[in-house]
Order: C-alpha cells, then structure tokens, then sequence
C-alpha cells in the first residue's frame, strides 16, 4: 500500500518501558503467520502490491491520504471496541497485521500489537514483532485504521476494504485531474451562447435579479461554465484517438465504459415442468376438493352480491331539506350495516355449510382386506372402515357410509 501523509509511521519511544520483550507461544505464531500470508494474497488478487510504492496518474509521489476513502459501513466494531478485544485475547502477543511503509511509499506488512487508539488523531499505537514473533515494547508506531487488520477480523472483507479505497482514490484523483485539465484549456474560440439563447435564459429565470439589468455577471459565469463544458467534451473525444491516446492513461481519466448491448432482447429462463407441478399442486392442494371449489363459489356469490347495494339512498325524486336529506341517509347508512352485520353473514356462512360435506372425515381404513369377491371397480370405491362398515366416495367427495357386511352366525357356524 502506498504511503500518505496520513499513513506514515511515527516512531517513539513507549510508555511501557525500553528492552521488555515478549514471546508468542507457537500455535498462536502459527495461526498468526497464516493470517498475514493469506492477507499478502488477498491483497496481490486485488491487483495491490504493498512493497512497489504506487505514483499519481502523472507519476507524482503525492498522493491524497487513502484513510479519507475508507468505507467505515464495514467496519463491525468501533476501535476502542478493537483495541479492547485484542488486547484481552492475546494479551503480550501480536495481535494484528500491520503496514509500515517508508517515505517512498513501499511497505510491508508484519505482525505488531495494537495497543492503544488515540482519538484526537484517529490512529492506532502499535508495538511492532520481529521475525521471531517477538513483540518489541521500546517502540511504538502510530498507524491508520486501513494500515491495521487485527487477527480477529476477516482477511478478505479487509482486503476488499481496502481495494475499495485505492480504486475510489484513483478515481477521485483522475476526475481533480480531469477538471484541472479542462479548467486550464483556453475558452477564447470555443463557440459559447449566443444572443438569442441569453434571452431565452433571461425568460425562463425565476428570479428577479437575473430579470434585472445587473445581471451581466451571472451571464459570463454561464458562457464561462458552457465554454468548460464544451471542452470538457472535446477532451474526452480526443483522448480516444491518437496521439493523445498514446501518451496518457485515457483509461484513468476517462469513466469506464457501457457494458456491451446483449445479442439478444430476450431473458433466459429455466426450464419448468409445469405439467408435474400442475399434478404435484392438484394432488396436494385442497383447493380442488369438489366441496372447497362449491364453497368458494358460494362465497365468492354472496360477496358480488354487495356490488348492487349502495352506500346512499339515491331513490329520492323530489325536493328535501337539508335536515330531511340528511336523516334519510342516516337510516339507510344504518340498515346497510345491519345487513351487513346480521343478514348477509348469516345468508354467507349457511351457503358455506349448505355446501359443505355431510361427512369431511375420511374412513380409517381397515387391517383385513375387503372381500376377494368384490370386483375391482366396486374395491377402489368402498372402502372399509375399522368397526366393519363400508364407505362409498360420491361425485363430489364426500363419504357415504354404507351397512355392514353380513357375517355367519354361532349356529351356522358351527353346523
């Protein structure tokens, strides 16, 4: 990661004392080590190399502060929040990966233990480890948040972090460029607005202080900002085109472009066997139910019925007064919530019984089979039920219970 002024270490002496040093026990070095090579590969997927110092656009060394970029909706815990956590887990140990870069702006990320967040400058004091895991209490160095990933955060929402900050840094920088560019362009051919779109403007203006005759101005401000626009124009036109296309970065200072139109004005779908999820629907669904569908139907009657009642009385041929007019519909506001109340959802749920089944419950069937000389038409319509009644299934689905079978007597069976 680049350098800024934001993000250059500050060594100092520390609080805790000169030479007192601390060792790691070896599962946690392991499990640190690992987090810091994963982060090194993260951030080399995402296209940042921290120890190659990354110029401007126009090769400069100054660059504006990447903490400024940071997107702090990610963050899941406040610093002091971090700090404390860190703290408490690893005690003496290294705690976090941290970024030191020099004043060319190539780093490199170590191991360190954050110890401290000073929120007056918003940076983090850190004792750095060395190649044994050894934490080295006599220095202290004062980072950024993005320069920080402690061990307990997740490697790749830091890493995707903070590639969002140097992409919308470079973006930031190409458009200050872009607008210096066109700032510095002359103005004094490029065709601007005439006479007859001034007084156009001057028309259409809302105010009176544009209306007014001191607004000479406000008027030279507009050419001045059409004159930068038209060049801003040109600029963009002729950075696709040789020889400037050649000599600067077009693709830094130009915003990316449209995706490519599709070959197609269709959308793909997946394949969906509708016949199997019609019989999958109809063959769980009560909604198919002879019964169900009459019910509905009832209901469904009863409701469209509604629609030829109305709200006021508007069967009144001759003149009322006002009082007159007003009671009339009083009364009959009144009776239409008494139908409403009383009558129709009496009327509604004796249509829904009168459709309903006489008997909803099905038979349990029994644990003897039926008779072997029933035929096979009359077996898959009758069933038997656990006390030796029969069942017969109507047209509508309903269940009929028929007379017991006829089974021998004592005597005629032991004769």
């Amino acid at each position: 990661m680049p350098s800024s002024p934001g993000s250059s270490p500050t060594l100092s002496r520390s609080r805790s004392g000169a030479g007192s040093v601390g060792l790691a026990s070896p599962s946690k070095r392991v499990n640190a080590d690992a987090a810091l090579q994963q982060l090194r590969a993260e951030l080399l997927a995402r296209s940042i190399d921290s120890t190659v110092p990354q110029p401007g656009h126009t090769g400069s060394k100054v660059r504006l502060p990447l903490d400024v970029f940071d997107n702090r909706d990610l963050e899941r815990d406040t610093p002091m929040g971090w700090v404390s956590a860190a703290t408490s887990r690893y005690a003496k140990r290294p705690n976090a990966a941290v970024l030191v870069a020099d004043e060319a702006g190539a780093g490199e990320w170590r191991l360190g233990r954050v110890f401290q967040w000073e929120a007056q400058s918003a940076l983090f004091s850190v004792q750095l480890a060395d190649a044994g895991g050894r934490v080295i209490e006599d220095t202290c160095v004062q980072l950024p948040r993005l320069c920080v990933m402690f061990l307990g955060e997740r490697v790749d929402e830091f890493a995707t972090r903070v590639a969002d900050a140097h992409r919308m840094r470079d973006e930031c920088e190409a458009a200050l460029l872009f607008r210096f560019y066109v700032r510095s362009m002359p103005t004094s051919d490029v065709r601007t607005l005439n006479e007859l779109q001034v007084q156009q403007l001057l028309t259409r203006a809302q105010s009176a202080r544009l209306r007014s005759a001191d607004a000479g101005a406000l008027i030279e401000e507009v050419r001045l900002e059409y004159a930068h626009a038209m060049n801003g124009l040109l600029l963009r036109d002729g950075l696709r085109r040789p020889p400037l296309r050649d000599k600067v970065r077009a693709d830094l200072l130009l915003p990316p472009p449209p995706p490519p139109p599709p070959e197609l004005g269709v959308v793909s779908i997946e394949e969906n066997d509708f016949v199997g999820a019609t019989a999958s629907f109809l063959a769980t669904s009560n909604l198919v139910m002879a019964p169900v569908v009459l019910a509905r139907s009832a209901a469904q009657y009863e409701c469209l019925q509604l629609g030829r009642l109305s709200l006021f009385n508007l069967e009144i041929t001759r003149a009322l007064r006002l009082e007159d007019f007003e009671q009339i519909q009083a009364q009959h506001a009144s009776r239409l919530m008494t139908f409403l109340g009383d009558a129709w959802q009496a009327r509604r749920r004796r249509r829904r019984r009168r459709r309903r089944p006489r008997h909803p419950a099905r038979a349990t069937p029994a644990s003897h089979p039926p008779p072997a000389s029933l035929s096979r038409r009359r077996a898959r319509s009758k069933r038997w039920c656990s006390n030796g009644w029969r069942t017969s299934t109507r047209a509508d689905g309903s269940c009929r219970l028929l007379r017991p079978p006829r089974t021998p007597s004592l005597a005629t069976a032991s004769s």
